[in-house]
């Protein structure tokens, strides 16, 4: 049997959740990943950029949620690619594409 889940993973798998819900049906991984772009993440705010890289930096998983229901406001396919991200824990993954995207806008 396993443990019960932490009340801070509770409620970071509760956002994950709620963000992958949003997908259609039959979308898979794959295609939800194919939104993950240096493109997609360059046309957000540089606040929300600068945050997002914060955040994953420090691997927090509530903030994270947090931004990427903000981030669902000005592109919902790369809301539920970095959902499918964070969901897998990648955070490492998140910041590595948001710093690079960062350096390059200067």
């Amino acid at each position: 049997r396993l443990p019960k889940a932490a009340p801070e993973q509770r409620k970071y798998l509760s956002t994950v959740k709620k963000s992958s819900e949003s997908l259609a049906p039959g979308t898979s991984e794959k295609d939800r990943l194919k939104a993950f772009t240096p493109e997609a993440l360059a046309a957000l705010p540089p606040e929300l950029l600068r945050e997002l890289e914060n955040a994953s930096v420090q691997g927090d998983s509530d903030r994270i949620g947090c931004l990427i229901e903000d981030i669902r406001s000005y592109n919902a396919a790369l809301a539920d690619a970095l959902a499918a991200l964070a969901a897998d824990f990648e955070c490492g993954k998140i910041f590595k594409s948001v710093k690079e995207v960062r350096v390059s806008l200067g």
